[in-house]
């Protein structure tokens, strides 16, 4: 079996992770088709920025209990700039994870078991927690995942299970939970989420931020979810939904979503797909197996139909241009991604962002534009690209970043390293540095 091609080797790295980065392009190029996905599939997953230390719980408590008119002030202060704190170690760690394939899977089901971080008032310890919860089973175990993650403390808090109590149930985690973590819309009842609001009853935090039932207010009686009756609790419920075929199919659609297309898939992809997720007990990497090497991944009527995200422009175009190691001021990076819409841990409501063609518009374009621009300004010896990056009263106070390289790669590669499709505006200059700026300001660069 012949090795993969140049452009082949830059279509399995920049849709399976983040960016195109020539080094892992360069070891796909060496590879056969299956050895390349077996290659990026079992890269090592262990890779962590250090993690600053979050204040706990009973130490905002403290400063929010002090005598005086400020105290609330202080707290909230106090919790505000170490969710800026967490945020900005995120983009560290999309920036130096060698594993690109687990930084877009762990936003992948950050944004597929949608919480928020303002919501984490309490401690940022809860999203702290759940993000390496996320990065633990990024490419491990879906079912492992979804148990978990329905006990998780941010969870509760978020969709508000501390007051779904017997008698007096709240549905905002069961309508989810159905809507968005499994079965998806149309395969459920009013009358269901209803009834898994009720095994839902009793979880709430304990002063350790643990989530723990309280039996005195949980709801044993029978109930009826899917057409199965029983005294079913939430454990029962998360079974009965992983034994259902329209869970795994649901998942396997947001994944050919996220790696294939905008399209509509054919059912009988997704049917096979959803297959292999059950057989392998929910395994995720099987899965992605199937979908990389399938006859769709490679499709060249898809390439090109993927509008990048802004952590697609911001952090893949750092990890393409090899800056991750250049002292970036990471704090530019997290406004410009704010700017473009998408605030790390804090998503626009609880189906997440959209995606696709509500990333670009008359607001947006001109932002990535703008960042695109000033990344490759002034690349010579004697002056560096200003560092924008953020809103003009921010920019003061911003580092400088880095200048860009010119790329080692030959120039006439260029446009196949850096565009998915030809370029829709003609690159006529020759002077390398030109050329970059031209080919990364090109429409057809927002596209992957």
């Amino acid at each position: 079996m012949a090795t993969l091609t140049f452009e082949q080797s830059k279509h399995l790295v920049e849709r399976s992770g983040i960016g195109a980065e020539l080094e892992m392009i360069e070891i796909l190029s060496q590879m056969t088709k299956p050895q390349a996905i077996d290659y990026l599939l079992n890269m090592p997953t262990d890779y962590l920025v250090p993690l600053p230390r979050f204040s706990s719980f009973d130490e905002v408590r403290k400063v929010r209990n002090e005598k005086g008119p400020d105290s609330r002030f202080k707290a909230n202060k106090m919790v505000r700039k170490e969710r800026g704190i967490l945020q900005r170690w995120a983009i560290s760690q999309l920036l130096e994870n060698p594993t690109a394939l687990q930084e877009r899977m762990t936003w992948f089901w950050h944004n597929h078991f949608t919480s928020s971080i303002v919501r984490s008032s309490r401690t940022i310890d809860l999203m702290k927690n759940q993000t390496l919860l996320m990065r633990e089973q990024a490419l491990g175990n879906y079912a492992d995942l979804l148990k978990r993650i329905s006990f998780d403390p941010l969870m509760l808090v978020y969709l508000d299970g501390q007051s779904n109590k017997k008698g007096k149930p709240n549905e905002n985690f069961a309508r989810e939970l159905l809507e968005l973590f499994t079965l998806g819309e149309g395969n459920y009842t009013d009358q269901d989420v209803k009834e898994v609001a009720r095994a839902f009853t009793g979880w709430r935090l304990n002063k350790n931020n643990k989530a723990v039932l309280g039996k005195r207010n949980y709801d044993s009686g029978q109930k009826v979810i899917l057409g199965k009756q029983g005294r079913f609790d939430s454990h029962d419920v998360l079974n009965i939904l992983l034994k259902h075929p329209k869970t795994a199919e649901f998942v396997a659609t947001k994944l050919w979503y996220e790696f294939v297309s905008t399209d509509t898939p054919e059912t009988a992809t997704i049917k096979r797909w959803a297959h292999t997720l059950r057989s392998n007990n929910y395994e995720i990497k099987p899965l992605l197996k199937d979908i990389f090497s399938s006859d769709a991944f490679w499709d060249g009527k898809y390439k090109g139909t993927l509008i990048k995200s802004p952590m697609d422009i911001i952090i893949g175009t750092t990890r393409t241009l090899d800056l991750e190691d250049k002292n970036l001021p990471v704090q530019s990076l997290h406004a410009q991604l704010k700017r473009m819409g998408q605030e790390l841990y804090n998503p626009p409501n609880v189906k997440g962002w959209p995606g696709g063609a509500a990333w670009v518009d008359g607001i947006t374009l001109p932002v990535r534009q703008q960042f695109l621009r000033r990344l490759t300004r002034g690349n010579n010896n004697n002056q560096k690209a200003p560092s924008q990056m953020m809103m003009q009263a921010q920019a003061k106070k911003a580092k400088e970043m880095p200048p860009t390289a010119t790329p080692t790669l030959p120039i006439e590669m260029w446009e196949a390293w850096l565009l998915p499709i030809p370029a829709i505006t003609p690159i006529k200059s020759k002077q390398p540095r030109q050329r970059l700026q031209a080919l990364l300001l090109d429409p057809a660069y927002q596209l992957k």
